[in-house]
Formats: structure tokens, sequence, C-alpha cells
């Protein structure tokens, strides 16, 4: 069989051509890293069988939602109040 060399001068040593040449592959190991986070869902505790700490965490939330909302309310009815009444006239 005929080994494929590259054109090259006559005064250099034939080089094979790069597609002859066997490839050789390198697999890195993949890292795992596990991230724990600081703070546990309620779906979390319900899962671990911590049921009073998943009914308090739902009670939280559920009070910082209806405070939530109840804020954003009212920042949408001034904005409608103040477009209404503009202070130019005070």
């Amino acid at each position: 069989m005929e080994t494929k060399t590259c054109k090259g001068d006559s005064l250099r040593p034939p080089v094979q051509c790069k597609h002859s040449v066997e490839k050789k592959t390198m697999t890195n190991p993949t890292t795992v890293i596990e991230i724990y986070p600081d703070t546990t869902e309620v779906r979390d505790k319900k899962l671990l069988n911590d049921l009073n700490g998943a009914v308090e965490d739902a009670k939280t939330a559920r009070l910082f939602n209806i405070t939530s909302s109840a804020l954003a309310t009212f920042c949408i009815i001034l904005v409608f109040i103040f477009l209404r009444y503009p202070l130019t006239n005070y």
C-alpha cells in the first residue's frame, strides 16, 4: 500500500498528510458538583414528611404573596390617580 505524502521540495523528506494520521481523541473525565440550597422549599419538607414545617412555610409564602399583591394594586391605583389628577394645580 502506498503512503500518501504532501507536495514539497526535494530537499525535505516526505511528510505524511494530516488525513492519513490516525486521530487520537482525548476524553476528559466529567466532574459532578452537587449544590445544596441554603433554604428548603415547601415541597422539600413535604417529601421529607415534615408536614408541620411545610404548613408553616406555606403560610409564610401565602402572607408574602398577599402582601405583594396588595402593594402592587395600591401602586397601580396611585399611578392612575396621579395621571387623572396631576399635581400642577397645587
